[in-house]
């Protein structure tokens, strides 16, 4: 882990994870300062954004949909999330996440 400091990375305490940044080492804990709070904008979140980890794809409230062939690779955090659809078929789909 020591490389990883080397070269401008940020480790846990502990040793078990490094992080691109110290803020996205730290963005948990930044988000809990934000619970509760009210009319929050994308600049309040800002510090916290190498922590915070998009879904690849999101098909929602959709009908008659086919995913057929596609590979997702090394998605940030969910590869595919398919929520309150209808008539969804998903076949032939690849998934290569390292983690």
């Amino acid at each position: 882990m020591e490389r990883f400091s080397k070269i401008g990375r940020c480790v846990s305490k502990d040793g078990s994870m490094w992080w691109p940044t110290k803020q996205g080492m730290d963005g948990e804990d930044f988000l809990k300062t934000l619970k509760g709070k009210k009319d929050l904008t994308e600049a309040d979140y800002a510090p916290a954004k190498d922590f915070l980890r998009p879904i690849m794809v999101i098909v929602a409230n959709s009908k008659n949909v086919l995913i057929d062939g596609p590979t997702f690779k090394n998605s940030p955090n969910f590869a595919f999330n398919p929520k309150s659809c209808t008539n969804l078929i998903i076949r032939n789909v690849k998934i290569e996440n390292e983690y």
